[in-house]
């Protein structure tokens, strides 16, 4: 199969637009686990986009999205995606969304480490010591008052890690279509959960309906758009533009909720946003990119 060049800018377009539509797709999922269990959430939000996916797929005559390039690489992401989601959506339950959006966004530092361990990609002294000031921005959003939820802390804070281990898995199969990653993911994710929804579903009304019909078609393209993104650039020109979800999840929070963000949260976004704009200085400056 052809091997696909990197395209700066076809990437920071389907960064863009993944990250719009996880911020969105995260406000629905909040709204709904007001009344349903995070697991059924995931469950519907991965199952409902299946059956039309691969229909248009058969009927539009693109059987080779269905074949698999690094079969155990897409079905271990599948696996992680999904524990990933049910997490995340468990984060956004428990903690307003621009606090929970700013501990996941942590993600950006923990990735390039994961980088280096996995895709062997260069770490110098500088890069290190900005995740360790990145990280100091964490500690400081968290704070020790104790007026964040811890549980909420502990999920968002293991969303971020999984994304991380998500974000390495998409640069390795980067040859795959971005369509096949997100039908595989979609369709294990669901296998994976149907046991476990028996036991956490409840009705749903006509309005919970449109809600997670919502949640999965916004939840498909932003999978797709970011399997793309990974497609065409390295992590460290994707990563950055998660935080773009900052202001995304802070507008939800006034909006929907009428709630506004404290200044630690800003506080540390700041800070994390200032290390991960000092790691593409040394990458610039190293001409990586």
């Amino acid at each position: 199969m052809k091997r696909h060049r990197d395209n700066t800018f076809l990437a920071v377009a389907f960064g863009l637009c993944a990250f719009f539509c996880f911020a969105l797709m995260n406000a629905v999922a909040k709204v709904l686990s007001e009344s349903h269990h995070v697991i059924e959430i995931a469950f519907w939000r991965n199952l409902l986009p299946v059956l039309p996916l691969m229909s248009w797929l058969y009927i539009s005559g693109q059987k080779n999205k269905f074949i698999l390039i690094k079969p155990e690489l897409t079905v271990f992401r599948a696996f992680v995606g999904i524990t990933s989601l049910c997490v995340m959506f468990a984060a956004y339950q428990n903690l307003p969304m621009a606090d929970a959006t700013t501990l996941i966004i942590a993600s950006v530092l923990i990735t390039p480490a994961l980088s280096f361990f996995v895709l062997a990609e260069n770490m110098g002294v500088h890069r290190w010591a900005a995740i360790c000031f990145g990280f100091l921005g964490v500690v400081i959003m968290v704070g020790p008052s104790g007026a964040i939820s811890f549980w909420g802390t502990v999920f968002a804070l293991s969303t971020a890690f999984l994304h991380s281990v998500l974000t390495v898995i998409l640069r390795q199969i980067r040859d795959q279509s971005g369509i096949t990653t997100t039908f595989y993911f979609m369709t294990f994710g669901a296998l994976v959960l149907s046991p476990f929804v028996l036991f956490v579903s409840r009705p749903f009304s006509e309005t919970d309906i449109m809600y997670m019909l919502a949640c999965s078609v916004i939840g498909v393209l932003g999978q797709f758009c970011i399997s793309s993104a990974y497609r065409f650039a390295p992590t460290y020109v994707i990563a950055p533009l998660n935080y773009t979800s900052i202001v995304w999840a802070s507008i939800f929070d006034i909006v929907i909720w009428s709630v506004i963000p404290g200044w630690p949260v800003f506080v540390g976004a700041a800070m994390i946003f200032a290390a991960n704009l000092y790691i593409l200085h040394r990458e610039r400056k190293l001409n990586k990119i």
